[in-house]
């Protein structure tokens, strides 16, 4: 099982918080609106205007990773994992199939 990191809590915020579900957002687009608190392993609401976000590079040589990463740039609001490579209602069984 998966810990809680940004990513795991960003797709349960996206199934759980009625704001984050309104707003539908890309990964790179969530802490413009919600900010990560590394003691307590959750996103908050953003009270401040200003922000820095950064998404993990990956090379393409790195097929999976790099496919998913490309995914989180144009999935909005995915709930699961499942849900980045679902492609018109069928599941895809890899991310680079999906992309």
């Amino acid at each position: 099982m998966v810990g809680k990191i940004m990513l795991t809590e960003f797709f349960i915020m996206n199934k759980t918080n009625p704001d984050a579900m309104k707003l539908s957002l890309l990964y790179k687009e969530f802490p413009a609106y919600f900010v990560w608190s590394p003691t307590y392993k959750m996103w908050t609401h953003r009270k401040q205007c200003s922000v820095i976000g950064r998404v993990v590079t990956s090379h393409p040589t790195e097929r999976e990773r790099y496919n998913f990463r490309l995914l989180l740039m144009n999935v909005r609001g995915p709930k699961l994992y499942e849900d980045s490579i679902k492609v018109d209602g069928k599941y895809c069984s890899t991310f680079r199939e999906s992309t």
